[in-house]
């Protein structure tokens, strides 16, 4: 493991905020826990240990689930009961954001995205 469970919880929230905006709400962040390489969900390109974090959607009762890798301590992807799973990239407005929305708005590959870090962390 190379990153705590209260690094991880941080940049959830972290990531949250940019994500959900004016929805966002820290309480609605229920936990997370750690998955070992050899039990992650094979998504996309994505490989190695990854912590699950589980939110709250307390209007429609249901749980949505966003992924970190472990190496990085970036966000991987946000999977929820609509959605199969929205990759999440830092744009260059340094807020992270669904990697489709970005595409709208640039047409940016995503290689040139994908697991950038905030600077100082």
């Amino acid at each position: 493991m190379k990153h705590t469970e209260a690094q991880v919880l941080a940049k959830a929230h972290e990531v949250l905020k940019d994500l959900y905006q004016q929805f966002y709400n820290a309480e609605d962040v229920e936990g997370c826990h750690f998955i070992p390489e050899e039990e992650a969900i094979d998504f996309s390109h994505f490989t190695g240990n990854q912590w699950s974090i589980s939110i709250l959607d307390k209007v429609f009762d249901r749980y949505s689930f966003l992924t970190i890798s472990d190496e990085t301590g970036e966000p991987l992807y946000l999977q929820s009961s609509m959605v199969s799973g929205s990759e999440i990239i830092l744009g260059e407005d340094m807020k992270y954001a669904y990697k489709s929305e970005h595409d709208k708005y640039d047409g940016s590959s995503s290689k040139k995205y994908v697991h950038k870090k905030k600077p100082g962390r």
